[in-house]
């Protein structure tokens, strides 16, 4: 439902066979000559709506035996992955990846795992070339998955320019509050956010790694810039006023006549 298949959309062990179509949303897969104790590839290929986050697995009315499955998301590059919901496990952790930011790296590669998609199946080969993708590579896997829409892996994500400005303008912004506070006191909030965004990895890990990515080292930059030269200065002025303007004042009210 809500999908569009490619022009090609059904192979039976890589050879292309017609989809037949049945009632509502029901479609039926041809196997003729297909020998029942022998395992064999289904392949199913589909477009999910532009910026669809929401993967639900196809759902097989005679129940069939699933045992573990993986899953693997292809997330458009200019986007920033934030978190995921669903009964499903990220077999990813995100990692800096240089000028690029903070970037998911797959614990099992992809080669690897169509080669283990296709183990067992007669004639196959390699896949990885009958399977052009592109963007980032996640991957999630679930055992015993539910075949129903609550079961679907629902994915987080926001434009990179969009989250890493938000992140910079928020950190710019507290930190320019601060400068009225005393520089200790200044700095040490400074390390009691960092720890907290630490402990919030413990519960949202991927929300927190790419909160600790560029645009955070560069506010942070841009803070030490503007505590260590606009609050040295306003601290320094104030200082100035008490011994020569304020001090001067009170002094000559308080001594002696004559």
């Amino acid at each position: 439902k809500d999908v569009v298949f490619d022009t090609d959309p059904l192979r039976v062990n890589g050879r292309s066979v017609p989809l037949e179509r049945g009632e509502g949303d029901q479609y039926y897969i041809p196997l003729v000559g297909q020998e029942p104790d022998r395992p064999f590839l289904l392949e199913v290929r589909y477009t999910l709506p532009e910026r669809g986050a929401r993967f639900v697995l196809p759902n097989f009315p005679e129940e069939p035996a699933v045992q573990e499955v993986r899953l693997a998301v292809y997330l458009p590059q200019e986007r920033v992955y934030l978190g995921m919901r669903g009964p499903w496990t990220p077999e990813f952790a995100i990692r800096y990846g240089g000028f690029g930011g903070m970037r998911p790296h797959a614990y099992r590669h992809r080669a690897s795992l169509l080669d283990w998609v296709a183990a067992g199946v007669p004639g196959m080969g390699t896949m990885e070339q009958n399977f052009p993708v592109d963007g980032q590579y996640l991957l999630f896997s679930a055992v015993h998955p539910a075949m129903r829409a609550d079961a679907a892996l629902r994915l987080v994500s926001m434009n990179g320019r969009v989250f890493h400005g938000l992140v910079l303008i928020l950190m710019v912004g507290l930190g320019v509050g601060l400068l009225r506070v005393a520089p200790r006191l200044r700095w040490g909030l400074l390390g009691l956010y960092f720890c907290l965004v630490m402990a919030a990895g413990l519960f949202w890990p991927s929300f927190t790694s790419q909160l600790m990515g560029q645009a955070a080292f560069i506010a942070v930059l841009i803070l030490a810039l503007l505590w260590l030269c606009i609050g040295g200065g306003i601290r320094g002025a104030t200082d100035l006023w008490m011994r020569f303007g304020g001090g001067g004042r009170r002094s000559g009210l308080t001594a002696p006549a004559g």
